[in-house]
């Protein structure tokens, strides 16, 4: 059997699990992009992402991401790399709580 290359194996990936509400490969793909952008504009000091509305689209999909690899592992996966999905599931989870609490303020009134 002829093994698949990359562009193809990227493809058939299952974009959609668990749930179309819940769409783990979707959501990582979102937080990967969003993550470097806001990454890459802090480390050359432009902080405007971060009092955008692209801060909250990022929040939402990174959990989106951790609640869906939750729900997969429970579905699949071998017994050795359950507990460690679930527990790096449970502190993404707990570092998007608090880069929402800890999140800039917007100023009142301030055009984005």
């Amino acid at each position: 059997m002829k093994q698949k290359e990359h562009p193809e194996k990227f493809f058939d990936l299952k974009w959609l699990t668990p749930a179309v509400l819940i769409p783990h490969g979707v959501a990582g793909a979102i937080t990967v992009v969003l993550g470097l952008c806001l990454t890459l504009g802090s480390l050359f000091g432009n902080y405007s992402l971060l009092y955008s509305n692209l801060l909250y689209v990022y929040l939402i999909s990174t959990t989106v991401n951790a609640v869906g690899a939750l729900i997969l592992v429970k579905r699949q996966g071998s017994k050795y790399v359950k507990q460690p999905f679930r527990i790096a599931s449970m502190m993404q989870l707990s570092l998007m709580w608090s880069a929402y609490r800890f999140r800039p303020q917007q100023e009142i009134g301030e055009d984005n």
